[in-house]
């Protein structure tokens, strides 16, 4: 009985054990993930400053070609 007791009891702290790697591998895809969020939040923030004033340019460069006095062609 008692050592039908203790082959449990080591199944269970076999079973824990397994379990507590289990744990620390999900910690660690989840710090991963978090970080690769992180980042792409930022560069998803750098992408839309960079085309905000790609817009502005353009925006800037059409007021300016309207300014332009349109160039007579000599053939």
């Amino acid at each position: 009985m008692i050592i039908q007791r203790q082959e449990v009891e080591q199944e269970l702290t076999n079973k824990l054990a397994k379990s507590e790697c289990e744990r620390q591998n999900l910690v660690e895809q989840l710090s991963t993930a978090q970080r690769q969020l992180s980042s792409l939040q930022l560069e998803k923030h750098d992408v839309d400053k960079s085309a905000s004033r790609l817009e502005k340019d353009k925006t800037a460069l059409i007021k300016t070609l309207d300014k332009v006095p349109p160039v007579v062609m000599l053939s």
